[in-house]
């Protein structure tokens, strides 16, 4: 079986996977509530800190979220290539994706 795999795509997908990972760091070491809640921080610390808020937190989902359409869309197209209907696919895939979620 071959799989026509998008070598950008998969690349960009766990890029966007390493700026996640980035992104909770602070939720990881502070709580999920902790993280905004950080007083007494250097001028350095502080810029930091809104660094990771605007560049990070605010880039890396919407990536992952377009390339998590993007993928949806193209095993769509493949289902409807091999004339199977796409429904059941698509729910198995959101169950699974729910229970490992």
């Amino acid at each position: 079986m071959t799989t026509n795999r998008v070598t950008f795509i998969d690349t960009m997908r766990g890029f966007s996977l390493f700026g996640i990972l980035m992104a909770n760091l602070l939720i990881f070491q502070f709580g999920m509530y902790g993280k905004d809640e950080l007083q007494h921080l250097s001028t350095i610390d502080n810029g930091a800190l809104y660094f990771v808020k605007i560049f990070i937190e605010g880039s890396f989902m919407p990536i992952f979220t377009i390339l998590f359409g993007f993928s949806l869309i193209k095993m769509i197209e493949s289902i409807r290539k091999r004339k199977n209907k796409c429904r059941w696919s698509i729910l198995r895939r959101a169950t699974g994706l729910l229970a490992f979620g």
